[in-house]
């Protein structure tokens, strides 16, 4: 079953283009280290980003919580 971009944009309050998430997961798809992720607080570029990662590879999300 097909990862539904368009859907993590609804459901997470994403605020780009669902291109853009489908980017950032194949971003951490091809990732040979670490991912940091720095996000808005809304989580969709952390969600898309762990949801290819490998078990070896460890995400760390950081979101603008102020302003």
């Amino acid at each position: 079953m097909q990862f539904n971009f368009e859907k993590l944009v609804t459901s997470a309050n994403g605020m780009l283009p669902a291109s853009v998430y489908t980017a950032i997961s194949e971003a951490a798809k091809n990732a040979k280290a670490d991912v940091l992720e720095v996000g808005t607080a809304h989580g969709a570029s952390a969600i898309a980003a762990a949801k290819e990662l490998s078990e070896h590879l460890l995400i760390t999300s950081r979101q603008k919580v102020c302003c």
